[in-house]
């Protein structure tokens, strides 16, 4: 009896696959990883003062920041319906988690279609304390129009109503 048993647990184990189907089966493309550029201090000074195309939201943040986590939703949303804008992301957090924390970051929260970039700065708090008018704190939310002047600094997480407000002259 166990040599029966034995037989058809070795003939169960050395059995072929089964024969996949005929049908072509697609499988799921990968989505690719967002792009995070990476930016010098001189270049993102030159960058939030210089003229472009259309006015642009500057929103500073960070992935360890809950208050800075709590408005991107709204950011990509407001981007969305807003495409006169131009919504673009800086990520304060250290240089050297990009890879590991915020590309995935960006990809986890559907935020590919803004602008990333990642501040390239051992310490990105004193990098920005070159940028005129730091406020120290994160959030923060620049309004630049296309001469590259800054309309509007908001200090604290932002509101679309604040937004709207602000691009309406208010």
């Amino acid at each position: 009896m166990s040599f029966l048993i034995l037989n058809l647990i070795l003939s169960c184990s050395a059995s072929e696959p089964p024969a996949k189907p005929e049908a072509i089966v697609e499988e799921a493309t990968p989505k690719p990883a967002s792009v995070v550029e990476g930016i010098e201090i001189e270049a993102l000074q030159e960058l939030l003062t210089s003229k472009a195309d259309k006015t642009r939201i500057f929103n500073f943040w960070a992935t360890w920041c809950t208050p800075c986590v709590a408005e991107l939703p709204m950011l990509r949303e407001f981007a969305a319906e807003h495409t006169e804008v131009e919504v673009v992301l800086v990520s304060l957090d250290m240089h050297s988690v990009r890879a590991k924390r915020v590309i995935p970051f960006i990809d986890k929260y559907d935020l590919e279609e803004l602008t990333n970039y990642h501040l390239e700065d051992r310490d990105p708090s004193m990098a920005m304390r070159k940028i005129p008018g730091w406020s120290e704190a994160i959030p923060v939310t620049w309004i630049v129009d296309q001469d590259g002047v800054v309309l509007k600094q908001f200090n604290a997480a932002v509101s679309r109503e604040q937004l709207t407000a602000a691009l309406a002259g208010d």
